[in-house]
């Protein structure tokens, strides 16, 4: 993250120009986005020219909000002008901040109340950063925010639950509004425990998912806080309970192939990466709890969706329960409760003289990675080079543990031999059938499936280090 932000400073800046409309453009959200991404920084009324073609629009609301939310809203983070070291940084980062005031006024008195309704959340937050010393002042921006912004029907809408906390944060360090920044924090962590999605196999689409994530992580920070807050007046016992929702809502496998749903909140809230809170109640309990079989069980579910945590895992499993069955036997044991049962397929291998592969060839002993992808793809022709040295290491080390089958997705037969061929890959391709993405609701790519021996899958998540996941979760 912070490469990524370094780049919002390192961008060639222009000299403000006011006044000037910029040059038309076809009718489509990413145009608009990109034109706003591009004049944001110097021109306040191109800008706004952006702004208001997409609120004119109902199908662009998705852009609209990612546009204001994320990628414009960033640049009140007051942490990234701690990135600028030099002055000249320091001085570019300015300018921009006082161009990025001038459009937030500028949507604020909008004739277009959509433009307006997604710029309010921002200005509540701002305002009280502003008047952070100002008890008076705070509190009233706390009963506006909650009269106006709390009574919405969503708090995912224009990202209200995620400028709530960020307003707790500001209230919450003032001693003589302590009781007002414990309501805020209460009423937000009700509505977004009610709002909770749950995850449905037969609604698997981004956005729902991308909500349900969101959801998920603002409520497992919520709990978290309140977690801190009753530890340091030492109330351990109620701190625990909040340890413990922070650790079950803290995103799971699903979540974590969406973790662009919540990455701009997290930097908001906390400011650094960390995408779990199960660590923190892993240490919770170490240092104030005796149950050692609910320290166990937290550590395997947080294995099991982060492996990196295995090997803590493997540790205290030996020091507190090596009397019972192996941890290999526990490992699997969970995985088998986690994974669900892996669909029957049947596939002709391209690269194999039309051999069927199928789930059985798993087989008792065996893993399988399934692997979705397409020419056209470029994130999958990326990772190819790799992909083939796994597959060759896997087929001649570990062939009596994995399997490799690879599947190529919306692709033409001669496209996906050639490019084999041209760049020399050998590992196994068959070519989609029309069922099996549907069977494993494969909606982006590359999309990795880890079948189990016992015929239990779990989803890669993308972005991971899937090999190492592969490793740990298969115990290569």
């Amino acid at each position: 993250m912070k490469k990524y932000i370094l780049l919002i400073l390192s961008v060639p800046f222009f000299t403000l120009i006011y006044g000037q409309q910029p040059a038309p453009v076809s009718e489509s959200s990413s145009t608009y986005f990109n034109g706003f991404q591009h004049y944001k920084d110097k021109n306040v009324d191109s800008a706004m020219f952006f702004v208001r073609k997409l609120a004119a629009n109902p199908d662009y609301s998705s852009t609209l909000q990612d546009l204001l939310h994320n990628a414009y809203a960033q640049i009140f983070c007051r942490f990234l002008l701690n990135l600028a070291t030099t002055e000249e940084q320091k001085k570019e980062y300015q300018i921009r901040l006082d161009t990025a005031h001038a459009i937030l006024k500028a949507m604020l008195a909008d004739g277009n109340p959509v433009v307006v309704q997604s710029a309010r959340p921002i200005y509540y937050w701002l305002q009280a950063e502003q008047q952070a010393t100002n008890d008076r002042q705070l509190a009233e921006l706390v009963d506006g925010f909650t009269k106006t912004q709390l009574s919405a029907a969503d708090l995912y809408t224009n990202r209200i639950g995620r400028y709530g906390l960020l307003i707790y944060q500001v209230v919450a360090g003032r001693k003589d509004l302590a009781p007002m920044a414990d309501k805020l924090l209460a009423t937000l962590t009700s509505r977004l425990q009610s709002s909770q999605l749950p995850l449905n196999p037969e609604q698997n689409f981004r956005p729902v998912l991308e909500k349900r994530t969101w959801y998920r992580f603002l409520y497992a920070y919520a709990n978290f806080v309140q977690a801190q807050t009753l530890m340091s007046k030492q109330e351990i016992k109620k701190a625990g309970d909040h340890f413990k929702l922070a650790a079950d809502y803290s995103p799971d496998l699903a979540d974590n192939n969406n973790r662009h749903a919540y990455f701009y909140d997290m930097f908001f809230l906390l400011q650094e990466e960390k995408y779990t809170f199960r660590d923190d109640y892993v240490s919770y309990l170490t240092a104030n709890s005796g149950d050692k079989q609910q320290t166990l069980s937290t550590l395997l579910n947080t294995a099991l969706i982060d492996p990196n945590f295995k090997t803590a895992l493997q540790q205290y499993y030996t020091e507190n329960f090596s009397g019972q069955e192996t941890f290999s036997s526990y490992w699997m044991k969970g995985i088998d409760q986690l994974g669900k049962q892996a669909p029957a397929f049947s596939l002709k291998l391209l690269n194999g003289n039309g051999k069927p592969v199928s789930l059985a060839d798993g087989g008792k002993s065996k893993w399988m990675l399934l692997d979705f992808w397409g020419t056209w793809c470029s994130p999958c022709r990326k990772e190819h080079p790799d992909l083939e040295k796994f597959y060759k290491t896997a087929s001649a080390d570990l062939a009596d543990k994995i399997v490799v089958v690879t599947v190529a997705c919306h692709d033409l037969e001669k496209k996906v031999t050639d490019y084999m061929n041209e760049f020399q890959y050998t590992f196994p391709v068959a070519m989609a059938d029309q069922e099996i993405e549907k069977t494993y609701k494969i909606n982006s790519y590359p999309s990795k499936i880890l079948i189990s021996p016992q015929g239990k899958y779990v989803v890669i998540p993308f972005g991971a280090d899937w090999i190492n996941f592969i490793k740990q979760y298969a115990s290569l």
